[in-house]
């Protein structure tokens, strides 16, 4: 794993970080660094999310990502781990903020969230030397900079007290445009974002609350080729027949013989190309 070391007077060091109080003097890189210089949207929430957050913050980066929108994150458990997987399951690339060194990934249970990441041309990045571990202390500070490197930042839950609300809180100080989704009324986790949003966040309900309030957005369409494909190149068309009725996860083990996690792989990426949906359990679009 080459580290790449980008200090705050190197040509290379992204320049809206040195628009932002205390900028990081020195960031940690390994991956793709191009991606510092490209427009962004940080989508940052609960760790412990509902399904409406899974459901949403889905939809939101698959949207974004099918449009050549960069996603930006923490590679935290919730909210952060959903958007970047879903920028990794369509081969797209993505940025992740550490909170600790390179040699130390903070949750473990993330590293092959990592690497498939740095597969995809991603990049990982920290102002963490390599061999600093977990400190509590150095995760409020990193969200100065997924909110730094963004154009703006999109909330999909939080609770009223949270690092989400830190995040936000550099993101107004930035100067940066706050996106929330409108919160769920009967769970903690809609708490923060109804209160951002009468605090001034936009409300937001599709991808186009974003994009259109983004210059650098405005040519970002929808490729008809990315959700559709052509019927010999459909994979898995014995799960699409099956599912031309609805069933759920374990009936589709018992029909097809597959294990569950062979299934949920095939399931994921029949959803990401749009071919079916899920509700109360699986069906063909």
């Amino acid at each position: 794993m080459k580290i790449v070391k980008i200090e705050i007077n190197s040509e290379k060091y992204p320049k809206n970080l040195l628009n932002i109080k205390n900028p990081p003097k020195v960031l940690y890189c390994v991956g793709n660094i191009d991606l510092l210089y490209r427009p962004a949207i940080a989508i940052i929430g609960s760790r412990k999310v509902s399904d409406y957050g899974i459901r949403n913050c889905e939809n939101f980066a698959r949207e974004l990502t099918l449009r050549g929108i960069l996603i930006i994150s923490g590679m935290a458990i919730g909210i952060d781990s959903i958007a970047h997987l879903e920028a990794v399951k369509l081969n797209a690339p993505t940025i992740a903020v550490l909170g600790t060194g390179l040699k130390h990934i903070f949750p473990k249970e993330n590293t092959s969230l990592m690497h498939s990441i740095l597969e995809k041309n991603g990049l990982v990045l920290t102002e963490c030397e390599p061999d600093v571990d977990f400190n509590s202390k150095n995760f409020p500070k990193r969200n100065r900079i997924i909110s730094g490197l963004s154009l703006g930042v999109l909330v999909v839950e939080a609770a009223y007290r949270s690092g989400t609300s830190i995040t936000v809180n550099f993101a107004k100080k930035q100067g940066k445009k706050i996106f929330a989704l409108p919160g769920r009324l009967d769970l903690k986790n809609g708490i923060g974002v109804n209160r951002f949003i009468k605090e001034g966040a936009q409300i937001t309900t599709c991808v186009e609350d974003i994009i259109n309030e983004f210059s650098e957005f405005k040519n970002c369409i929808l490729p008809k080729d990315k959700t559709k494909l052509p019927k010999d190149k459909i994979p898995n068309e014995e799960i699409l027949s099956i599912l031309e009725e609805e069933k759920n996860l374990e009936e589709l083990m018992w029909i097809t013989k597959k294990s569950r996690k062979e299934l949920l792989e095939i399931l994921m990426e029949l959803e990401c190309l749009k071919l079916i949906k899920r509700e109360q359990g699986y069906k063909r679009i």
